[in-house]
């Protein structure tokens, strides 16, 4: 896999950060980008924007302006998603939570714990986790809403030489396309 060293695979999320200026949010994302490439050896980090609007939150859609000035290539949108579910408390429950909760896998507790405290029911140990899940899906009566898929970027690192080499090697994976230039539309949940 390029950009990550062989035996080890890192994932670092940024989250919802409250940043006030694009100056202090383009200096945590170039330290972060130059702490990946010097502390673990990476030559290529992905990122994505969600443009999916979400005004009930004051989320406006993002549409990877930032990732634009630092230089990132954007390669497409990622995989559209048919029925996204919204939470109560306005986030997104991802499809592998749900899956961890059909399952039964590890890290089921934790998504069920998270539902418990928007008010889902218990969930007793001998039901399945298929029905359970339509349960509490029901009693907290989340949204569902059509996603179009989050914009894809990449930003390689290095040199000059290096980042081309990051290019040869993706080049097959990815297409540098226009970057976007609006988020998407409105939610119409269902």
């Amino acid at each position: 896999m390029i950009g990550v060293p062989r035996r080890r695979h890192l994932t670092v999320r940024i989250r919802r950060l409250r940043i006030r200026a694009l100056r202090q949010e383009s200096f945590l994302v170039g330290h972060a980008l130059r702490d990946a490439r010097i502390q673990h050896g990476l030559q290529a980090v992905i990122a994505f924007a969600d443009p999916l609007p979400r005004p009930d939150i004051g989320m406006p859609g993002h549409i990877g302006q930032l990732y634009r000035t630092l230089g990132a290539w954007y390669c497409d949108r990622a995989t559209a998603r048919s029925g996204m579910i919204i939470l109560p408390d306005n986030t997104a429950m991802s499809d592998r939570s749900i899956q961890k909760v059909r399952s039964g896998e590890r890290g089921a507790n934790g998504v069920v714990r998270r539902l418990q405290l928007l008010g889902a029911p218990p969930k007793p140990d001998r039901i399945d986790g298929t029905m359970w899940l339509a349960q509490a899906f029901a009693t907290l009566r989340v949204r569902r809403v059509r996603h179009r898929g989050v914009h894809r970027f990449i930003f390689p690192l290095g040199t000059q030489r290096q980042r081309r080499l990051v290019e040869n090697d993706l080049a097959d994976a990815f297409t540098p396309r226009d970057y976007p230039s609006l988020p998407d539309p409105a939610p119409v949940y269902r």
